[in-house]
């Protein structure tokens, strides 16, 4: 799997089921799910530095971060903050983690800085409406 993978689009079902066939494989306690509206951002990048200590896999999944508020509430990170904290990890990430994050419409300064990166991949998950089913 790769070191982080940015699952975008407004389809979220089919996101899910994606996460689902990445996460078939690993152990239940390899695995962390956080709620980006309900995290603070430091909680979840700490947790995608730390490495095992027994060598199995880190893998952080994100979910939520549409849900983020653009104002300041108690022990949440803003929608920017988030953005913040991960830039500042792709730019040193922790190859033993991988970092999946679910995230609707992500800036594209963030999609240019996960673009065409070998550790990195990036998936669009967009709604298909009736008329476009054949």
């Amino acid at each position: 799997m790769k070191a982080i993978i940015l699952l975008t689009g407004s389809n979220e079902v089919f996101r899910k089921e994606y996460v689902d066939k990445l996460l078939k494989n690993i152990p239940k306690d390899e695995i962390t799910i956080y709620y980006a509206d309900e995290t603070e951002a430091g909680v979840i990048f700490a947790q995608c530095i730390q490495n095992s200590l027994f060598g199995s896999n880190n893998v952080v999944v994100v979910r939520g971060v549409e849900e983020m508020s653009a104002q300041k509430r108690e022990d949440r990170s803003t929608k920017k903050e988030f953005s913040e904290a991960f830039h500042k990890y792709i730019e040193n990430y922790n190859s033993d983690t991988t970092l999946i994050v679910e995230w609707d419409k992500p800036s594209e300064k963030m999609k240019k800085a996960l673009r065409n990166k070998k550790d990195f991949e990036i998936k669009a998950f967009k709604k298909i409406y009736k008329d476009e089913i054949i």
